[in-house]
């Protein structure tokens, strides 16, 4: 190979070898950037906190209730839930809540005996006994037609018949439900991010490989390059050398 085409050969070899480095520094870099892709899917998995089932015996899913006794030693209760009490004028039975209760009663006016009608409404004390309080009415002669009583005026007493409110728990068995299709929603979507993370995960790792593969075959590309570019340097060095040599003579 004479000067000529050694010096050719060198630079053809010069352009491929820096071709050859630059595809691998792509690689490189490609393969970082799946390395970040990677960290970041992991961090995300570790941001994701699986779902905890719920405990039947928790407390959480107990709800209060409350009973009474009346003047005649009646245990009334009932939770706070969905109450639906009533009141009977008759035996004095009064159930929580608040009420406005209707009892009725005759005037007697003379001769003559007319219904009167007073309006009792039922609270809680701060004490939280139940208590009775008579609205305000006008005042007349009472009558019950049963006993022949008569009075001045009718009236209720505060906490007649009132004597101790019990306060207790009972287990819920709805919020524990509602608390397991929450759960099983939650579960579902913990898995959902599992296997979309792991899905993502095994694509980035064939991509790496698919790219590592690349790089192999460019370092080979490469060593070779420099072999020959090596090998043609020391031609051209020779050529130079008989060169100098035969316009010294």
């Amino acid at each position: 190979m004479g000067l000529a085409a050694s010096q050719a050969r060198y630079l053809q070899l010069t352009a491929r070898k820096s071709n050859i480095e630059y595809q691998g520094q792509q690689l490189n870099q490609a393969r970082t950037a799946l390395a970040d892709q990677s960290a970041q899917l992991f961090n995300e998995m570790l941001e994701i906190e699986p779902p905890v089932a719920p405990t039947s015996s928790s407390s959480e899913f107990t709800k209060p209730t409350y009973s009474f006794t009346d003047a005649n030693d009646t245990r009334i209760s009932k939770t706070v839930k969905n109450w639906s009490p009533s009141i009977d004028p008759t035996t004095g039975e009064e159930m929580e809540g608040y009420y406005d209760l209707t009892i009725q009663y005759q005037n007697a006016t003379g001769t003559e005996v007319t219904n009167q009608y007073q309006r009792v409404a039922m609270t809680f004390n701060d004490n939280g006994q139940l208590t009775s309080i008579q609205i305000p009415n006008e005042g007349f002669v009472g009558y019950d037609p049963t006993t022949g009583a008569y009075a001045d005026s009718t009236t209720y007493s505060n906490g007649e018949g009132m004597t101790q409110l019990y306060y207790g728990t009972e287990y819920d068995s709805q919020a524990y439900d509602d608390a397991m299709n929450e759960y099983e929603y939650q579960k579902a979507l913990y898995n959902k991010e599992l296997v979309r993370i792991n899905a993502e995960t095994q694509d980035l790792q064939q991509q790496d490989k698919a790219l590592e593969l690349q790089l192999r075959q460019v370092d080979t590309q490469q060593r070779a390059v420099q072999t020959e570019l090596e090998s043609v340097q020391k031609v051209l060095d020779k050529n130079i050398e008989l060169t100098f040599k035969t316009f010294s003579s």
